[in-house]
């Protein structure tokens, strides 16, 4: 038996349930384009104005407090058809033409908000599971609330917690339901004539059209997880990235990975809370071992066994381990990533992990906050993690680069760099730091070696992985992370958005985003 989902767009942050809204509202009967959207949406659709407790909602749940940018007006459609209705009504007001639409709100890159018009699309928010799959023009459904908006993540490459096991979430996907630019809703897989759609989205974000409908194969996820958080002593640290590096060379288990952390976090963190004055950096190790008792390969061994070597020989100032339900996994995380911070969410992938790599990180990272402390900065909570990738994937990676819009055929290690700062004249040094940390990475970034767990194409020779959509740096080339695929993603955007329409954020450099001023990728 086959298991498939279709998905929708989920949020993250609490939605506020509201009664109907007043359509009358001031910001409304002001504007003949809302009004004749008003006249059209379904009944379980909203229009707020600013300063409404549903727009408030909606325009304060962005992660990346230097792109919240307060709406005029948010429209939560309800169904695909209110989002065609929403978008065609772009054209209709003036506050639609620097409109943006919302899933998740994690963007870093400004692509979520706008002072105009913003669709919300946290209704869209069910999921229905389909056994025995066939055509999924004929089902009906929507999606789950989990902590990253489907959308951001689908479209933007989706490295989740079982990518090792299952791959990204942009290989699971089977169809699509596009609202385009134009209003038109159409439906894309491999093989319809929006083959080219289907394509983009696998990796190239969402700048294409506004996807309502997800159609991706599901996996039967763990029931629990086992967790360790294990701060590391500062007499073991040089142990810590000898023992990374072992880890990483030798681990083969796609159902357990491990994070070395950097992070700014309270003194004695985990027993000191986010209110205490005193900071430093904190070196962290988090394992995760997933119950798979289907797994019967040998290679998935129980947890003391899996990180024996990992944690051998350490001085831990604390080591914490509990088991928790896999669906409340992501609230583990949440204390790292506070709202009201500018933010970042970049990082290059690395495929040679070294402890002499490991060392110039943290001695670079510990430079940076002392060097943000000086500025009278709060970097608070600014994190460097790097991520255990399994090469290959389990078997779950495309055989080409030029199969997905993303040229992801091998895969590196995931790096993420998360600075958390408070002012606008920090920006620069903050972006110049990343700079340094992709300059770290790349020399260990340039070949993959074959194993017999790689995927066909890794074994064809050395190849290099490109950067993770999701963790796009300021001013990315879009070689670095879209490779030869970068001109044809400028094609399709002109296809599909010949005026450019949506603009915000990342944006191909296509003839009609070209002319308007708003392409910023090449």
């Amino acid at each position: 038996m086959q298991f498939f989902s279709m998905l929708a767009f989920p949020l993250y942050f609490p939605v506020i349930t509201i009664a109907k809204t007043n359509r009358s509202a001031h910001c409304v009967d002001e504007d003949a384009g809302l009004q004749w959207l008003s006249s059209r949406l379904s009944e379980d659709s909203t229009i707020t104005c600013r300063e409404d407790l549903t727009t408030v909602n909606s325009t304060g749940r962005y992660w990346a407090a230097q792109f919240t940018n307060d709406a005029s007006v948010v429209v939560t459609p309800a169904t695909s058809k209110d989002v065609n209705l929403a978008v065609q009504a772009t054209r209709k007001t003036p506050l639609g033409r620097d409109y943006a639409f919302v899933s998740g709100g994690h963007a870093t890159t400004g692509a979520s908000s706008s002072t105009g018009l913003v669709i919300d699309l946290n209704r869209l928010n069910r999921t229905t599971v389909l056994y025995n799959f066939t055509d999924p023009t004929t089902q009906l459904g929507t999606n789950v609330v989990i902590s990253v908006g489907m959308g951001g993540f689908s479209t933007g490459g989706g490295i989740g917690f079982m990518a090792n096991a299952y791959g990204y979430a942009i290989d699971r996907l089977l169809a699509l339901e596009v609202v385009l630019p134009s209003g038109a809703i159409v439906f894309a897989t491999k093989k319809t004539r929006h083959s080219d759609l289907f394509w983009a989205i696998q990796g190239g974000s969402g700048q294409f059209g506004i996807v309502t409908k997800f159609y991706q194969k599901a996996f039967r996820t763990p029931k629990d997880v086992k967790v360790g958080f294990h701060v590391v002593g500062s007499g073991s640290v040089t142990q810590s990235f000898r023992n990374t590096e072992v880890f990483f060379a030798q681990h083969a288990d796609p159902f357990s990975l491990m994070y070395y952390a950097l992070a700014y976090l309270p003194t004695g963190w985990p027993h000191a809370s986010a209110g205490e004055t005193e900071y430093q950096v904190t070196r962290l190790m988090v394992t995760l071992w997933f119950d798979e008792p289907e797994q019967k390969n040998g290679a998935h061994e129980p947890p003391e066994h899996t990180f024996r070597t990992l944690l051998s020989g350490l001085s831990l100032e604390s080591s914490l381990s509990y088991t928790v339900p896999f669906a409340d996994l992501t609230t583990l995380s949440d204390s790292f990533f506070p709202y009201g911070y500018r933010r970042g969410f970049w990082g290059p992938q690395v495929t040679n992990v070294s402890e002499a790599y490991l060392s110039a990180v943290d001695d670079s990272f510990q430079n940076y906050i002392d060097n943000m402390l000086q500025r009278g900065e709060t970097p608070s909570t600014s994190t460097w993690v790097l991520q255990y990738m399994l090469p290959g994937l389990n078997g779950h990676l495309p055989a080409s680069d030029a199969d997905t819009a993303w040229p992801h055929s091998a895969t590196g290690h995931q790096t993420l760099f998360d600075p958390g700062w408070r002012r606008e004249s920090s920006d620069g040094v903050v972006e110049a730091f990343n700079e340094l940390l992709y300059s770290l990475a790349r020399p260990n970034t340039t070949s993959i070696e074959s194993r017999n767990h790689c995927s066909v194409s890794s074994m064809r020779g050395l190849v290099a992985p490109y950067d993770y959509p999701n963790y796009l740096k300021p001013h990315a080339k879009g070689d670095e992370v879209w490779g030869q695929n970068t001109a044809r993603l400028a094609s399709v955007k002109q296809k599909y958005d010949p005026e450019c329409l949506l603009h915000r954020g990342r944006v191909f450099s296509s003839p009609g985003c070209m002319t308007r001023g708003f392409a910023n990728v090449f």
